[in-house]
This record gives structure tokens, C-alpha cells and sequence, in this order.
């Protein structure tokens, strides 16, 4: 078992701590717990060298965040959603190994403001945190993340404005700030996203009309706007992006006219 390379026992009905002799295996690259009823993870994770990929999402794990996941200096893969996990969101961030590229742990009970120096996580690729209890402004800082793909904060309490610096990630594709307590404007500059798929600004408190620019943006196949403060009118050349690849562009109609959206007036 010491050369076990690859344990994967995801969806099976795995009850209670997770045992304490897993982390002798010192040769584990894959370890794969999710969706049992898993309450715990052992100490010593640190003796974990070789693990590349850690996904325990979908479990009953309490207690706090484990910052020994900092010494998994072979780490990419970290899925810890849906969980009862806490912490503060900025030492979670300060005790992630530099190696990793994608970080799920959305729905846990995560508190604390959102981070703004991001130099622990230079490689991220995809970091989602929606379903938690983190409060305070977006730092530009996530936007010079050079490999940044997906940003998901949804459903937490965020403040402050949209930063205009968002246009400084090349790579980002998807982009979830849905119900949150965000302000002012639409920054003109997202629609140099050229690789934006799906940006999600739903249920917030944005003002102002839908710029205009949004029409650069031919990746986008899913726009949410509603349930926000927007006025003015859709053009007719944003609407021109459902003859290309947008299925979805769903906005308050009675507050902002379109001949072309998916009406969201509940």
C-alpha cells in the first residue's frame, strides 16, 4: 500500500474521519474522497510530497481549514466544496501552495474579506469560493492572475464597484459575481475579454445603462444582468450576439429596454 499511487473512492458511502494511515502514503499523486459522508481529514497531510490532485467535495467535513495543504508543493487540483470547512478567507489564500492551478471551496462556511495580495496563488487557473461568508471589495490584483480562467464569487457579500482593471486578464473565460452587493457601472473595459463565455452580474445593486462594448465580446454565450439597478436601452448591435454564439441575455425588461433578452421582471 506504501507505493499506492492513485486512490480514487469518489460516491460510495464512506462514513467518518478519513483514516489517519492515509498519510503514509507518501507515493499518492491522486486521492479522490468525494460525495461520501466523510467528516474529517487526518493531520500530517503535509507527508502527502507527491499529491498533484486532492478532491473531497461533497462531504460533511468540520473544523477548520487544513494549512498543512501548504507544504503540497506538487499540488494542482484542490476541490474542497460543499462542506462545513471554516477560515478566514485570507489565510486560506497565504496557505496555498504556489503550485496549485484550481481551487474549489465554494458552499463551506468561509468568512473573512477577500483577499488582495494574491501572490501565493500566481498559477491559479480557476478559483471558485461562491456560497461563503466573504465580505469586501474585489481586488484588481485577481485580474494580473496571467493564467486566470474562471472566477466564480457568487453568493457572498461583496461590495464596493466592479474594478476597471478587469481587463487585464487575457484568459478569462468564466466570470460569476452573481448576488453579492456590488455597485456602480459596468466597467467599459470587460469587453476586452475576448475569451469571456459567461459573466453572471445578477442580483446585485449595479446602476447605470449596459455598455455598449459588450458587443466585442462574440465568446459570450450566457449574459445575466437582472435583478440590479440598470436603465437606458439594449442596442441593437449587443443584440447582434445572438446571431453568434450568445443563448442567454437575461435582464429586468421593465427597467431596461430590449428586443432581444430573456425578461427577468420577478
Amino acid at each position: 500500500m506504501k507505493n499506492l499511487k492513485d486512490l480514487r473512492l469518489t460516491s460510495n458511502l464512506l462514513e467518518g474521519p478519513i483514516p489517519q494511515s492515509i498519510v503514509e502514503l507518501r507515493n499518492l499523486r491522486l486521492l479522490y474522497l468525494g460525495n461520501n459522508q466523510l467528516t474529517g481529514i487526518p493531520a500530517g497531510l503535509k507527508n502527502l510530497v507527491s499529491l498533484e490532485e486532492m478532491d473531497i467535495y461533497q462531504n460533511q467535513l468540520e473544523g477548520n481549514y487544513p494549512n498543512e495543504i501548504i507544504n503540497l508543493k506538487n499540488l494542482r487540483v484542490l476541490d474542497l466544496d460543499d462542506n462545513f470547512l471554516v477560515g478566514d478567507i485570507n489565510d486560506i489564500v497565504n496557505n496555498i501552495p504556489t503550485s496549485l492551478e484550481i481551487f474549489y471551496i465554494a458552499n463551506n462556511h468561509i468568512s473573512g474579506e477577500l483577499p488582495r495580495n494574491l501572490k501565493s496563488i500566481s498559477n491559479i487557473k480557476r478559483f471558485h469560493a461562491q456560497g461563503n461568508n466573504i465580505h469586501g471589495s474585489i481586488s484588481p490584483d485577481f485580474f494580473f492572475l496571467p493564467y486566470l480562467g474562471s472566477l466564480v464569487l457568487s453568493s457572498n457579500e461583496l461590495t464596493g464597484s466592479i474594478p476597471d482593471k478587469i481587463s487585464a486578464v487575457s484568459n478569462l473565460a468564466t466570470l460569476h459575481f452573481d448576488l453579492n452587493a456590488l455597485v456602480g457601472p459596468i466597467p467599459k473595459s470587460i469587453s476586452n475579454l475576448k475569451n469571456l463565455e459567461t459573466l453572471n452580474l445578477s442580483d446585485n445593486q449595479l446602476s447605470g445603462n449596459i455598455p455598449i462594448e459588450l458587443q466585442r465580446l462574440n465568446s459570450l454565450t450566457k449574459l445575466w444582468l437582472s435583478h440590479n439597478k440598470f436603465s437606458g436601452t439594449i442596442s441593437s448591435d449587443l443584440c447582434h450576439l445572438r446571431d453568434v454564439n450568445l443563448l442567454l441575455l437575461q435582464i429586468d425588461c421593465d427597467r431596461v429596454e430590449c428586443s432581444c433578452c430573456d425578461c427577468d421582471d420577478a
